[in-house]
């Protein structure tokens, strides 16, 4: 694991991931469960669950500083929304600059909450908050 990478832990739901941003220094940027983005320890992040790298192309990547220059960006955005800009979105923005969740259908990702490609650094309002 790498500082930059984006990582993701198995929740108490079948088939459903947490993801976050490992910064390095035992840190890690997440969608909290209070609908935050907050900066936290590996070990809170983990609760005692197995980390998983997820892997992208090279191609797909933004450097790894980029990555968490970008996840610091966003920290204490309270815009969470389970369908629309979860903490799977936020990660693969980080990570390669498109936000996108595999866990949410694709049509309804682009098509029910039409949500763009690329996020802006700077986070928009008034999205719905929602807790895992």
């Amino acid at each position: 694991m790498a500082r930059g990478d984006h990582i993701y832990v198995p929740t108490k739901v079948p088939f459903i991931n947490h993801h976050g941003i490992d910064c390095g220094g035992n840190l890690v940027i997440e969608y909290s469960k209070n609908g935050r983005i907050d900066l936290v320890s590996k070990q809170a992040f983990t609760q005692g669950r197995d980390i998983t790298i997820k892997h992208y192309s090279d191609a797909e990547c933004l450097p790894p500083e980029f990555v968490v220059i970008r996840a610091y960006s966003r920290l204490g955005e309270t815009e969470y929304s389970l369908l629309c800009n979860n903490c799977e979105h936020f990660a693969s923005w980080c990570k390669t600059g498109n936000h996108f969740s595999e866990q949410v259908p694709q049509w309804m990702d682009k098509v029910w909450c039409q949500a763009p490609d690329i996020r802006p650094i700077v986070p928009a309002t008034n999205y719905t908050s929602y807790s895992y």
